[in-house]
């Protein structure tokens, strides 16, 4: 007599539980990799491996839902879905939650940049090229020169991936598997 092979598998509920609770352990994993790093900086003067698994999660999350086939409308900051057409307007909507997205990121990382710099009584790497470039200049308006060139940055590399992200990916993505779902109703 053969046993039979019983698998468990959650219905539509406990998934959507499930995924609740993993994101806020992420949330949590995230909260403590910032302060690791942000200890590390303040006593090494330099940052570790927490920043990179920081900085890494974030793309190995999108991989891993695109290798799980997630194709869904792409969302804005307000978790709304954005337009999805090839209009102008819809495209300007678009631009601007890009935007306001990259704000969320760059005025932290300004803000990070200027905690290190005030904090450390030694000047990191950043100030050192800042101070060739503007030799004249005092630590003060060296950290401010510093803050804007590491907002700038951030919001440039910010928005530049958000855009291609979505317009080059994932709307070509959901255009797509709407064309397929509207030719296979027809």
């Amino acid at each position: 007599m053969k046993r039979e092979k019983r698998i468990l598998k959650m219905d539509e509920r406990q998934l959507a539980i499930q995924g609740k609770a993993n994101g806020v352990v992420m949330l949590f994993l995230m909260i403590c990799l910032c302060a690791a790093a942000i200890y590390r900086a303040v006593t090494e003067g330099e940052t570790g491996w927490e920043l990179i698994a920081l900085l890494a999660s974030f793309p190995i999350m999108m991989l891993a839902r695109r290798l799980y086939g997630d194709v869904e409308t792409p969302r804005g900051f307000k978790n709304q879905p954005l337009p999805t057409g090839r209009a102008r307007k819809d495209r300007r909507t678009r631009a601007g939650n890009y935007a306001i997205e990259a704000l969320f990121f760059a005025v932290p990382m300004a803000l990070i940049d200027v905690g290190l710099s005030v904090s450390s009584p030694q000047e990191h790497a950043l100030l050192q090229w800042m101070k060739a470039w503007f030799p004249t200049l005092n630590r003060v308006p060296l950290i401010v020169v510093s803050t804007l060139l590491v907002f700038a940055a951030s919001f440039a590399i910010s928005y530049a991936v958000r855009y291609l992200v979505t317009e080059l990916i994932l709307l070509k993505q959901y255009n797509r598997l709407q064309e397929k779902i509207s030719d296979s109703a027809e």
